[in-house]
């Protein structure tokens, strides 16, 4: 987010009350690619995408899936002991 540090960058983000970790964090969801740069199809494409308010359902479904993942996660970081001790070593 190079632009981040331009003077009238700076003058829109501080008119639109957005900090600039808001904006790192944006521009990370936008940048699909991750090329460093987001181009007017990710720009409109993912403020498509970020319009509207989140529902209390939709939360919940990624904290449940935000779950899953860390749960699927700690069970392939014990697979190697698991496996070491299968084998005897």
């Amino acid at each position: 987010l190079a632009s981040a540090g331009r003077h009238e960058v700076k003058e829109f983000m501080d008119a639109l009350a957005i900090n600039l970790d808001d904006a790192t964090n944006i521009f990370s969801l936008l940048d699909r690619n991750m090329d460093g740069m987001v181009d007017v199809v990710e720009f409109v494409q993912g403020m498509e995408k970020l319009r509207g308010e989140a529902k209390s359902s939709d939360i919940h479904m990624l904290i449940m899936q935000c779950q899953h993942i860390l749960d699927m996660a700690s069970r392939i970081e014990g697979l190697p002991q698991r496996m070491r001790g299968a084998t005897g070593f």
